[in-house]
């Protein structure tokens, strides 16, 4: 029976004994397993290909999504900014015009600012009470 050797550099070539029929079957064996391992190879690369076109098309969606976003986001805002400078202004033409009767009212009652509604509590009262006199005398 032949002996199977491994071919190594270190192996002198007398004792290497030679079997064509094994050599030739590990060669073919050998060149299988390459070829498998070499389409396999060539798969995982095409699915790469393809999974790096799937993610490269996501991310162009998502950055479209965010430039969308951004802007609504900055139409909202300008929106509301808006309305709060309307309400703010309203408030402060309110708050002018309230000041305005104020001291219109205390100008013509001729009196400081802090006597003004005790002096209008006043005569209310004494107009009232003159009324009630006014009703309750007798017809002569």
């Amino acid at each position: 029976m032949t002996k199977h050797v491994r071919f190594e550099d270190d192996v002198p070539s007398e004792s290497r004994e030679y079997c064509e029929s094994c050599s030739t079957h590990q060669s073919t064996k050998r060149q299988g397993s390459l070829e498998k391992q070499v389409k396999s190879l060539q798969m995982e690369i095409a699915y790469a290909k393809e999974f790096a076109e799937i993610c490269h098309s996501r991310a162009e969606v998502l950055q479209e999504n965010n430039t969308r976003l951004l802007e609504h986001i900055k139409q909202e805002h300008a929106k509301h900014r808006e309305t709060i400078i309307r309400r703010l202004q309203k408030l402060q033409e309110t708050t002018e015009k309230k000041d305005t009767k104020d001291k219109d009212w205390y100008d013509c009652v001729d009196m400081p600012s802090f006597l003004g509604p005790l002096r209008f509590q006043s005569i209310h009262t004494s107009f009232k009470n003159e009324v009630t006199t006014l009703d309750t005398v007798p017809e002569g």
